[in-house]
């Protein structure tokens, strides 16, 4: 029995360093508040559960793909990737710390340590797997608990990340990280878009993630979303037939 988590990406133009803070110009009080909202969001989700379109290549394949997946915070993630002839096509899923990629149709599940050499050879996003969940949240993905408002930006200790947010403070427009703490070359950008009330916030229904080294990128369109719904502990499992080839990566 193993469990696991499917991520997607798709060649995609390089990411657009443009101008720090352009056209979101928050004020710092509204930003201060955005970052508390951000916070007790990311306390208060603990399990997340939906369905939606991958846009992306993985392991090789591009295209739209559907998908179906499911996550707890801090350490559990299955998506599977689904085709409407075939059925699932593909699984992810991380468990503690180990991340599994599971393909049915070749009977082959490649087994690693869950971190971001993984993930970029998987969906060539720079992403780690903690990182991955958070965005996969609808958060920023940066622990953002020192974070200071600055130009109409949140902005990271180190100064090598920034979280651009709407006027009111309200919903994150952007995360990047950049190669140096210059500014000048990003490196991934996470934007998020379409937020719609889900429970008692507001959740953004569609996602992209574009790296800048030469990746690519994934687009996640949500259709269909429970925030903090019960999740068995058999769902981050999956059963494979004995045949199955395991590679360790």
């Amino acid at each position: 029995m193993m469990a696991v988590l499917v991520a997607c990406a798709t060649t995609g133009q390089p990411v657009s360093t443009g101008r720090r803070g352009d056209v979101y110009g928050a004020a710092p009080g509204a930003m201060e508040a955005g970052l508390a909202l951000l916070e007790d969001r990311a306390q208060n989700t603990n399990t997340l559960r939906g369905r939606g379109t991958l846009t992306g290549t993985w392991a090789g394949r591009s295209g739209q793909h559907p998908f179906a997946f499911a996550l707890r915070h801090p350490d559990r993630l299955r998506v599977d990737i689904l085709d409407p002839a075939m059925g699932t096509v593909g699984i992810l899923l991380m468990h503690d710390t180990t991340l599994y990629w599971y393909l049915p149709g070749e009977r082959r599940l490649y087994a690693s340590v869950a971190d971001m050499r993984s993930l970029q050879k998987i969906a060539h996003i720079d992403l780690d797997p903690e990182q991955l969940l958070q965005m996969l949240s609808g958060l920023p993905p940066a622990r953002t608990s020192a974070w200071l408002a600055r130009e109409g930006r949140l902005v990271a200790p180190d100064g090598r990340s920034e979280i651009l947010m709407d006027a009111e403070g309200r919903q994150v427009s952007a995360y990047r990280h950049f190669r140096g703490a210059d500014g000048k070359k990003v490196d991934t950008e996470v934007t998020f878009a379409d937020y719609r009330p889900l429970r008692n916030v507001r959740f953004p229904y569609r996602i992209a993630v574009n790296t800048g080294r030469g990746g690519g990128e994934i687009r996640v369109e949500y259709h269909d979303l429970e925030m903090n719904p019960r999740l068995e502990g058999e769902l981050f499992t999956i059963e494979v037939p004995a045949t199955t080839d395991i590679v360790q990566w």
